[in-house]
């Protein structure tokens, strides 16, 4: 039987803290090879995922961002049924993108291809021609 207090705790622990601290800061670091933006990436782990994340919120309102999951070590991910420890997904406008994923178990495939998804997005004209003038797709404009 699992030990409930420790599988549910896990990122609370001083390795999972320590793990997503330094994978945004990297990403973060590293993002200035592909795209030029003051939004920066943040920790989106959910105390009841299975695993935490980080994730790029291009319009700030939880409509077009890339999320990367990230197990903070090949124990949890097996434990949870996964082989690979990383999960990219692109979103926009609220919808995952066709093609948006990547799964791996390379951190630095994971990084390069998260960032590789936000200057895309970052640089998607149409995209943001779609937006409001206060910024919200236009499909949930209530203001223009």
């Amino acid at each position: 039987m699992r030990n409930i207090k420790t599988y549910i705790n896990w990122y609370n622990t001083p390795e999972y803290q320590t793990f997503i601290k330094e994978l945004i800061q990297d990403t973060n670091k590293q993002s200035e090879g592909y795209y030029t933006s003051d939004i920066q990436w943040m920790d989106s782990t959910y105390h009841n995922d299975v695993c935490g994340s980080i994730c790029f919120d291009l319009d700030e309102n939880g409509e077009t961002y890339v999320q990367m999951w990230a197990f903070h070590n090949n124990e949890e991910a097996k434990r949870e049924g996964f082989e690979e420890g990383y999960t990219i997904v692109t979103y926009e406008n609220g919808d995952e993108k066709e093609d948006s994923h990547l799964v791996t178990n390379n951190r630095q495939e994971a990084i390069a291809y998260a960032l590789e998804s936000v200057s895309t997005l970052v640089n998607n004209e149409e995209f943001w021609n779609s937006l409001c003038r206060n910024g919200k797709p236009m499909t949930q404009c209530e203001c223009c």
